[in-house]
Order: structure tokens, then sequence, then C-alpha cells
């Protein structure tokens, strides 16, 4: 009986988690690239998040840049996974036993950081490289199991992307 009430606790500590977005920080460097051109889309790190990448490819299209593979314009758009610092190892850990030992009455957080970098060149040569950083926490616990439908990290993390990509495009 104990047993499957800690499982039952165990698969619902697991299946509960919600992500609250940050605000998108952006850093620029490099003057305006090129627009209505004939390009080459280079994309890095998008293997899990084909309908994004899709996405960024549609929304370039609208903006005028067509894709031709012989190009010596590049677009390349790179997707980065950060390691997460915490301000305090310490304090993370103590957050993760309490969460362990309350059965997930008390959420443990964790963060999570993402880069999006957008850079174009012509002939090797770097006209403007910008990147988004995207950051969100999550937490996961027993109380957070009414919010998990509505703040969904994978769903958050589109939403990012997506205000990432309007970003990009709005600075074209």
């Amino acid at each position: 009986m104990y047993f499957r009430l800690a499982f039952l606790f165990f698969i619902l500590n697991i299946i509960s988690c919600a992500a609250i977005s940050h605000r998108v920080l952006t850093s620029d460097r490099g003057s305006a690239p090129f627009r209505n051109e004939s390009v080459q889309f280079v994309f890095t790190g998008f293997y899990r998040y084909e309908k994004e990448r899709e996405s960024i490819l549609q929304k370039l299209t609208q903006q005028g840049f067509t894709e031709a593979n012989t190009s010596d314009k590049v677009v390349e758009i790179i997707l980065q996974k950060k390691e997460t610092e915490y301000p305090s190892d310490l304090l993370h850990s103590l957050n993760w036993f309490l969460t362990f030992f309350t059965a997930g009455m008390f959420p443990y957080q964790i963060q999570s950081e993402n880069t999006i970098t957008f850079r174009y060149t012509e002939k090797n040569r770097l006209l403007r490289e910008i990147t988004y950083n995207l950051r969100m926490d999550q937490y996961r616990g027993i109380l957070i199991i009414p919010f998990t439908p509505f703040f969904w990290p994978n769903d958050v993390f589109r939403k990012q992307i997506q205000e990432t990509i309007n970003l990009e495009t709005n600075s074209l």
C-alpha cells in the first residue's frame, strides 16, 4: 500500500512541471545585414525542434530571403543550451533534498538557459551577429500540478523562440 502511494507521488512529481519565462535579452554586434537576397540557411542545434526551425525559415523567407545553397551569403541560426549557474549550489541542493523528503510538497526550482544566435556572413566575412538569451525558471512538485497545463516548459520555450523570431525579423 505504501509503495503504491510513494510510486504515485513519484509519478506526479515527474509530470508536474511549470515554467515561467524571463524577458528575452539580446546582444548585437555589427551593422544591418543584407536583405531580400538569395542566401544559404545553416541551422545548428535544432535537431529536436523541427517545427521551430521551419517557423524561423518561413519567417525569414517572408522577409524576402530566398534559399540558395550556392550563395556566398549565409544566415546561420544557432541554438545552444547554456550551462546553468546557480547563485548558491548549496541552496540548490538543499532545495532538491527538501522537495524529495516532502514528497514534492515543496517545489523544486530549476533554471534553464538557451541562446539563439543569428550570424550573417558574406564570403566568410562577418556582417552581423545577434544573440538572444532565453531563460526560464521551472518548478516541479505536487503543488504545481494545477499550473502544469498552462505553463508546460516546452510550450513556454516555443513561445520564447517565437518571440525571438519576431524580434529578429523586426530588426531586419
